[in-house]
């Protein structure tokens, strides 16, 4: 039995826990965790490019996106997203007896979402299936991947970069085949070991090198062949030189050296340039779907905070000039993967031979339109979204500039895929090198032609202006062209949204995006609200 003195301890140790317990307030008007969502079926832009997919010929696999856009959206794997991007790689040089290991050591989370993804098919689904309409599966599903967390997404897209590559020299080598085999495994393997005893690969790549930048041609590391009179593709080379990389949080990154690296050459040699930027242009598509994801992702935050927070008597979303902003934010989004998912469309047409989904004669004609289209929507859509996300962020006031709300999250990795595969100055460079293509896309944009005679009008100031930069004899990349090349990227750009939302989106977004963008109504604000 307890006596006086216990029972009196006993008294005092419970009153502690409750005040250490105890609350300084109740905490209230705050948004709940926006987890839990079917982020297929709660994105209207998403959903209605796969149905205008699949009512053109394509195969769209509803079960297994459905099945994925759950479990994707779910507080499982958003935690685990959270978890990955807060806890960055280490490296361990050496292991418990000193001995040399340089490894890198993630997060269980990190593997968590590259197990989710790889095991899903963001890599190798459009490849691995080669029906019409499995590119169009694929840019959905790293879509919605980088809605979790942008940084583990990096290897996941190089790796799809890489399939079409390997797969046209893989019978050069059995060493070659086996990596392709390894990534339609659709596994993730994690350890530290060779590649032959792995159960599944992802690849990466080597470009650009700190003194040249964007200026590959001027880059200094050197191929030797192991085996005087071996060379070409299959041939094993000695490499030596440097590769710079720009860096995110989750996924480890640094300036990697070559001393007498062992490598096989892929592509026609003396061609390096040329094989790399067919991967470049497939990253290019990536970063885009990526960028219209974290548009998604950031709008959807900034929706749940505005209806569940209240200021004056009223949600935020009841109230006039929030809702004009969000309304706006939502058009835009929407523009992103309308936009992101045709290029998906053109590259599908462009893979599995059939043109006819993006109004094409052939594959060939289906591949310069993406050529030129994914050019420009980068360009658009990856330039957009710091500015998108910082909006989203200032809906929610000085709750956004905190560090553990999502927004930090959004924000920090809003710029680095305008950045990553061409900046902007390189985009518009590129455009005016690919100006031979741009008939193609004006014939895309022109698909909406009379639909809107503030777009008709638009459309012809535009082609007046291309034709003058185009004349017989005319120097694409003369000193003029250039200085004009971002206003032309940007008025492509907006001529091509406004048209696809015109054909294939929401009518009512379609006027709205019109409205603000390019007739620039009055009440059209120039920092968001239509």
């Amino acid at each position: 039995m307890m006596n006086r003195n216990t029972k009196a301890l006993a008294t005092k140790a419970r009153l502690l826990l409750q005040r250490l317990h105890h609350t300084s307030h109740e905490v209230f008007n705050q948004a709940k965790p926006f987890q839990n969502i079917d982020i297929l079926r709660s994105d209207p832009a998403l959903q209605g490019s796969l149905e205008y997919a699949e009512k053109n010929g394509s195969k769209i696999d509803w079960k297994h996106l459905d099945a994925y856009s759950v479990k994707t959206g779910g507080a499982k794997l958003m935690d685990a997203a959270d978890l990955a991007e807060k806890n960055r790689p280490v490296l361990r040089q050496f292991d418990n007896y000193g001995r040399r290991i340089d490894v890198a050591e993630y997060h269980q989370a990190y593997h968590d979402l590259m197990s989710h993804g790889i095991g899903h098919g963001t890599c190798g689904y459009g490849f691995k299936v080669n029906t019409p309409g499995s590119q169009m599966m694929r840019a959905s599903l790293i879509y919605m991947q980088n809605q979790l967390e942008p940084g583990h997404c990096c290897p996941l897209v190089m790796t799809a970069a890489g399939i079409p590559v390997l797969q046209r020299v893989a019978s050069a080598s059995p060493w070659l085949q086996s990596f392709v085999d390894k990534i339609f495994a659709f596994q993730y393997d994690p350890t530290n070991a060779p590649i032959e005893q792995k159960r599944g690969v992802t690849l990466g790549m080597s470009m650009t090198e700190k003194q040249g930048g964007s200026d590959v041609r001027a880059n200094t590391t050197v191929a030797t062949p192991i085996e005087t009179g071996k060379t070409g593709i299959g041939a094993a080379y000695s490499l030596v030189g440097h590769k710079d990389k720009l860096a995110d949080r989750a996924n480890a990154s640094s300036e990697v050296e070559y001393h007498d690296a062992w490598g096989m050459m892929i592509g026609e040699e003396g061609k390096g340039v040329k094989t790399i930027i067919e991967m470049v242009q497939a990253t290019r598509l990536d970063c885009t779907l990526g960028s219209a994801g974290g548009a998604r992702r950031a709008l959807q935050v900034a929706l749940n905070h505005a209806a569940s927070r209240k200021a004056f008597g009223k949600t935020l979303i009841e109230q006039p000039l929030m809702q004009n902003v969000l309304t706006d934010l939502a058009v835009e989004a929407e523009a992103a993967t309308w936009t992101a998912m045709r290029m998906a469309m053109a590259f599908d047409a462009t893979y599995n031979n059939h043109p006819g989904l993006v109004q094409c004669s052939s594959a060939e004609e289906a591949q310069e339109l993406f050529r030129i289209g994914v050019t420009v929507s980068k360009y658009q859509v990856t330039k957009r979204l710091p500015q998108f996300t910082y909006e989203c962020m200032e809906q929610m006031g000085g709750n956004g500039f905190v560090e553990d709300f999502p927004m930090a999250k959004l924000f920090r990795h809003s710029p680095l895929n305008a950045i990553w595969e061409g900046s902007g100055n390189v985009i518009a460079l590129d455009l005016l090198r690919g100006l031979k293509a741009v008939p193609l896309l004006l014939r895309e944009i022109h698909l909406a032609k009379g639909m809107d005679r503030d777009l008709d009008r638009f459309v012809v100031a535009l082609e007046k202006t291309l034709w003058s930069m185009t004349q017989p004899g005319a120097n694409a990349l003369s000193d003029e062209n250039q200085r004009r090349a971002r206003n032309v990227s940007d008025r492509l750009a907006l001529a091509m949204q406004a048209s696809i939302l015109l054909r294939m989106g929401d009518p009512i977004t379609a006027q709205a995006y019109i409205g603000s963008r390019i007739r620039r109504d009055e009440d059209a604000g120039i920092n968001y609200a239509l």
